[in-house]
Order: C-alpha cells, then structure tokens, then sequence
C-alpha cells in the first residue's frame, strides 16, 4: 500500500509541475514529452527570458503537426529545413524551437529524437 502511494504522489506531483510549466509559457507541451533539466540548465537565457526543454520519440513532422493545430504561427528558420522548426505565439510572446536530429552542445553527440525549446520573453 505504502509503494502504491508512494507512487501516486510522484505522479501527482510530476501532473503539477507540468501544468505549472504550461502557465509559466503560455503554451502547451508536446504530449508524453519529457522535461530534460540539464539540457533545460545548459541553455543561455537573458535575464528577461525564460527556458524549458523537452524531449521525446516522436517524429519532428507530429511534433510541429501538435504545434500548428495549437494555434502557434510557423516562423521559417534560415533557408528553411526539415530538422528544424520554429513556432511563435505572439500573445504570449513565446517561441518553440524543434530539432531533430540535434547536437548534444555539452557532449558533442549527435542525438536521434526531437529536441522541444520552449522560450518565453518576459518583456
């Protein structure tokens, strides 16, 4: 009984940090994406903005597929590109940032699933 409860409460509480990332961004998070804390600690952010990474298996195509249907407009990226996409909510001022296949920046390895940045001007 006591290993059930113990379980329900990581639950519960991974639920709340989730929602409460969700309001601090102003977006939704990719469903079933995974928080990546030291990805989301590496990252160089002014004072005035704010970060999170996210991780998961699924395709960049579904990924960005999940943002558009959100609302967020497309913002093309360079010469434009298959491995990366970009989203901007403009009443939250919020950007999404989708790679893959991406670059490890802390171990130089080249990683196969769908790297999600979520950065929010606080200006």
């Amino acid at each position: 009984m006591l290993k059930k409860t113990a379980v329900a409460v990581v639950v519960l509480l991974w639920c709340i940090g989730f929602a409460s990332a969700e309001e601090k961004l102003g977006v939704q998070i990719y469903p079933g994406a995974k928080y990546d804390d030291a990805m989301t600690r590496s990252m160089i952010v002014s004072p005035t903005m704010s970060g999170y990474v996210y991780r998961t298996d699924d395709s960049i195509a579904k990924v960005s597929d999940f943002y558009r249907k959100q609302g967020l407009v497309s913002v093309q990226v360079g010469g434009g590109s298959k491995e990366t996409a970009r989203f901007k909510k403009f009443d939250t001022n919020t950007d999404v940032v989708i790679k893959s296949p991406w670059k490890d920046s802390r171990t130089g390895a080249m990683m196969k699933d769908t790297l999600i940045m979520v950065l929010k001007d606080q200006n």
